[in-house]
């Protein structure tokens, strides 16, 4: 089965809750993504749940469900927030991202890729580049560019089956 278990989506969102949640806006979003793919994920939460499955199906292995789109935005709030903090010098300017699940974060390392002041480090599943998002970005070779060069730390697997015990090992 798949690693993710909606107890544990559930324990983090209630964790999340009781800090207070922070959801980006459509110009913090459009810093890094397309208007168009913007638009298609705020709609995906409205969907009939056939809809988002035929939706789902343009990716390999992603799901999505009535919350998608609300956890895309407090997902990516949290990291804004994150980062205005290190900007205003409340927080050391030293940010490390722990990119744990089964999906290689390739919006996420191509933001950071040349700043040695964000450490991005992804554990996910890569089957030699053929897993999804598909392609070389996201090998164990991928280290970051220029400045940020050996501040992306990629751990790609090959093969599913892996579960809580073998991420936490």
């Amino acid at each position: 089965g798949h690693p993710e278990c909606p107890q544990r989506i559930s324990s983090i969102y209630d964790t999340l809750c009781s800090r207070g949640l922070a959801q980006a806006t459509l110009a913090e979003l459009q810093l890094v993504h397309t208007a168009s793919h913007c638009s298609d994920m705020a709609a995906v939460g409205g969907l009939p749940a056939e809809e988002r499955d035929m939706a789902a199906c343009a990716f390999n292995s992603v799901y999505f469900n009535e919350g998608s789109s609300r956890a895309a935005l407090v997902a990516a709030g949290g990291l804004v927030e994150l980062c205005q903090r290190v900007a205003r010098g409340e927080l050391q300017s030293k940010v490390l991202i722990i990119d744990w699940d089964v999906h290689h974060g390739n919006g996420t390392q191509r933001m950071f890729d040349d700043d040695p002041n964000i450490l991005y480090f992804s554990v996910h599943r890569y089957d030699d580049g053929f897993f999804y998002p598909v392609g070389n970005y996201g090998d164990v070779t991928d280290v970051g560019m220029g400045g940020g060069e050996g501040y992306s730390i990629n751990v790609p697997w090959t093969g599913g089956g892996y579960g809580d015990a073998d991420y936490l090992a």
